[in-house]
Order: structure tokens, then C-alpha cells, then sequence
């Protein structure tokens, strides 16, 4: 009876993980398709812009390589431009609806506020290019403005394409030939960004504003759970721990609300918790609930739920392993290990798992995992080195100050589980 379950539970989760592949599939064609429209678009008018350019100068194939090359460097300034323009819009109108800031990042590079005080910090999460995360009004939940502020970037963006189309028209006249084809690049690319971010949809590894902005007002447990996450950033960036936090706020959604990505998400996060308060077994249970049931989860949170439920089951093989090693002769043992962790090590060889770990190598539950992993089942002490300074590397810029306490705890007991401590 026990087997059929396991087969049937297998089952059940290989067609999850079929239909969350399906979901990332067409959110990438989706994502692939509006690139392709929207550098349509600059190619139609840079075409356009640079034909007249190139009859102007009439300067031979030097020119014209001179000319493209600048084309394109117009579109990669265009593109980081517009993601300022477009976190700078959710900055803006979440201060016009009563948010208060917390952190701006452009890339990895992020402006946060703690204890009172802005600061410099490094920080990146894998499939967004920048965020702006603020602290939502004190009032109640139907009170909570949430359209303006997640929508805002998209808004920016085409605010300001509305500014920089004509004005190539105006630069174009003047004899700014230059000048325009930037304008343009500008206004086409602003376009594209509040298309992309507005319309509702799954995109990559994460939903977009649009999505979110939609799903909240029509459901009531995720504006609650959107509220909560913005709750618990705040507390965490000011060096909170998860473990101290009230525990009201984390308590494990129900299989049906964890269909929806922002309740699934607040499963992750109950898991990060009993980890941080070291309830290893219970926390293990709760991924392993998340994984199954959690079809909400986006990518970027399955993927870290994955990581801490394979830390837990390298910690549950380290405790059963030091039990034995008084019973069990020295070959016996190794054989033992090698058979118990085998399901660990099936789940990390996996490409896109691996894969992943390389996008996220920075992020401070990726590396605790990676030297567990290299101290607690390969064995390599060089390995478990080079995962403590790349920790240490990254700790002294990391902005979240209670993540990075409870990590280093972490990495400590793995010493201990280990007996290299």
C-alpha cells in the first residue's frame, strides 16, 4: 500500500512539474513574441531614421557599419534607461498612495533603507532586472491601495515613450539625426516595457506587475498575502529574523490557495522560517507540501523551496549517519551514506537544476546549501572552503542583515554535523 502511494505521489508530481514547464514555456514565448513586436518596431523606424541618415552622409560602408553600431548601442542605453524609468514609476506612485520606501535596485546594485539610514548594498534576484519594494500604508487590508503602485512602472514607461516619440520628430527637424534615432529607440522600448509589465501574464520566472495587480483585486488572500510579504521585507531588512517574527503571519496555506502565486509564496516563506528557528523535520514536511501542492509556486520561489527541502534531507542523512557510525563497520557505512543520499544527489545532478544554482550562486541560501552539500555528501573540504568565502564575499553587501545572522548560523551547525567544529 505504501508503494502504490509513493508511485501515485510521483505520479501526481511529475504532472506538476509537467504543467509548471508548460506555464514557464508560454510565459518565454509570450516574453519572446513581444520582443520580437517591439524590435520590429525599432528596426521599421530605425531603418527609417538611418536611411535618411545614411543618403545624408553618403560616406560609404564605413558610415553605414558607424551608423548601425550606433543603433545599437542607442537600444542596450535605451533598455537600461527604461528599467530606471520603470522602478522610479513604482517609486513614485507608491509614495502617492501612502507607501513608504524601503529599497530601489537597478541590477544588483540596490539603495536601502536600514535603520533610518540609506544605504549602498548588492543585491540580485534571478528573472527581474530591477525592483522597488516599499511598505505598504497602516490601514486595513480592503483600504490597501495596490493598482497604482504595481502598476506605476508601466505607466512611467509609456508616459515617458509619449515624451521621447515626438521629441525624435523635433530632433530629426533641428538636424539632431543622432539624437532622434535615440528618441526613438527611447519611445519604442518605453512601449514594449509597459506592454510586457501591464498586460497579465507568467513571464519567465516570475509573474509581471500586471498579473499580480490583477489577482489582487479579485481575490482577497492575495492582496493579503502581497501586504504580508511587503510586512516581512521590512521587518528582515532591518535585522528581524524570521524565527522572531509573529507567528500569525506564517501560517501554511491550503492546498487550493496555494494555486495562486503570491499565497505559494508565503509557503516558502513558512518553510525559511522553521529553518531559521532550526525545526529541520518540520520545515523538510512543509517543502515537501509546497513542491506537491504548491502549483502556484513561480520558479524562482520553487526553485529556493527545492534547495532548503534537499539542506533538510542533508542534515536528516548527517544525524541518522552519526547514530550508526558506532554500529556500522567503516565500508558499511560509506556504502550507507552513498545509498541514503543518492536521492540528494539524483536531484542536484539535474541540469536545469544546476542550471539554476549558477543564476542564484549569490544568493545566501544557494551558498549555505552548496557547502552543506560539498562538507555533508561529497565529502571535499576545498569545495566547502570556497563556498565560505564566496558567503563571507557576499555578507558584507547583502541587505538583508537577518538573513545573513541566520545563514552564517547555519553554515556553523553544518561544521558541527560534519565534526569539523
Amino acid at each position: 500500500m505504501e508503494e502504490i502511494k509513493k508511485k501515485h505521489k510521483k505520479k501526481h508530481s511529475n504532472c506538476d512539474e509537467k504543467e509548471k514547464g508548460n506555464r514557464l514555456k508560454k510565459g518565454n514565448v509570450i516574453m519572446m513574441i513581444m520582443c520580437l513586436v517591439m524590435g520590429g518596431f525599432c528596426g521599421f523606424f530605425g531603418v527609417w531614421g538611418v536611411d535618411e541618415l545614411i543618403k545624408e552622409k553618403s560616406g560609404g560602408i564605413g558610415v553605414v557599419l558607424l551608423i548601425i553600431s550606433a543603433v545599437l548601442v542607442f537600444v542596450y542605453i535605451a533598455m537600461f534607461l527604461q528599467i530606471i524609468i520603470h522602478e522610479s514609476g513604482h517609486l513614485l506612485f507608491g509614495l502617492l498612495t501612502g507607501y513608504h520606501f524601503s529599497s530601489f535596485r537597478i541590477g544588483n546594485i540596490m539603495l536601502v533603507k536600514i535603520n533610518g539610514k540609506l544605504q549602498w548594498k548588492k543585491y540580485s534576484l534571478m528573472g527581474t532586472a530591477g525592483q522597488c519594494l516599499m511598505v505598504p500604508p497602516d490601514k486595513p487590508l480592503d483600504c490597501q491601495p495596490t493598482v497604482l503602485y504595481h502598476l506605476g512602472g508601466s505607466i512611467m514607461n509609456l508616459a515617458s515613450a509619449l515624451v521621447f516619440l515626438p521629441c525624435r520628430e523635433r530632433a530629426i527637424q533641428l538636424g539632431h539625426d543622432y539624437l532622434g534615432i535615440f528618441f526613438m529607440c527611447m519611445g519604442v522600448i518605453g512601449i514594449g516595457y509597459a506592454v510586457m509589465n501591464a498586460v497579465p501574464m507568467h513571464t519567465g520566472a516570475v509573474n509581471n506587475d500586471g498579473y499580480n495587480a490583477w489577482d489582487m483585486r479579485k481575490n482577497k488572500e492575495a492582496k493579503y498575502a502581497c501586504w504580508l510579504q511587503l510586512k516581512i521585507n521590512e521587518q528582515i531588512t532591518q535585522g528581524v529574523r524570521l524565527k522572531d517574527l509573529p507567528s500569525k503571519w506564517f501560517e501554511m496555506p491550503q492546498e487550493a490557495q496555494m494555486q495562486n502565486s503570491l499565497n505559494a509564496t508565503i509557503g516558502a516563506m513558512c518553510v525559511s522560517r522553521e529553518i531559521d528557528a532550526k525545526n529541520f523535520s518540520r520545515a523538510k514536511e512543509m517543502a515537501e507540501q509546497l513542491l506537491e501542492q504548491g502549483n502556484g509556486l513561480v520558479p524562482v520561489v520553487e526553485f529556493i523551496v527545492k534547495v532548503d527541502w534537499l539542506f533538510c534531507k542533508l542534515l536528516e542523512l548527517a544525524a541518522g549517519a552519526k547514530e550508526e557510525a558506532s554500529q556500522l563497520s567503516e565500508n558499511t557505512f560509506s556504502e550507507k551514506r552513498e545509498t541514503d543520499g543518492g536521492e540528494i544527489r539524483q536531484e542536484y545532478e539535474k541540469a536545469e537544476f544546476q542550471k539554476l544554482l549558477k543564476i542564484a550562486a549569490n544568493e545566501p541560501c544557494v551558498i549555505r546549501f552548496q557547502y552543506a552539500y560539498a562538507k555533508l555528501l561529497s565529502g571535499s573540504e576545498e569545495q566547502g572552503g570556497k563556498y565560505k568565502k564566496a558567503f563571507e564575499k557576499m555578507a558584507d553587501k547583502h541587505p538583508i542583515l537577518g538573513e545573513i545572522e541566520s545563514e552564517r548560523e547555519l553554515m556553523e551547525l553544518v561544521d558541527v554535523c560534519a565534526g569539523t567544529n
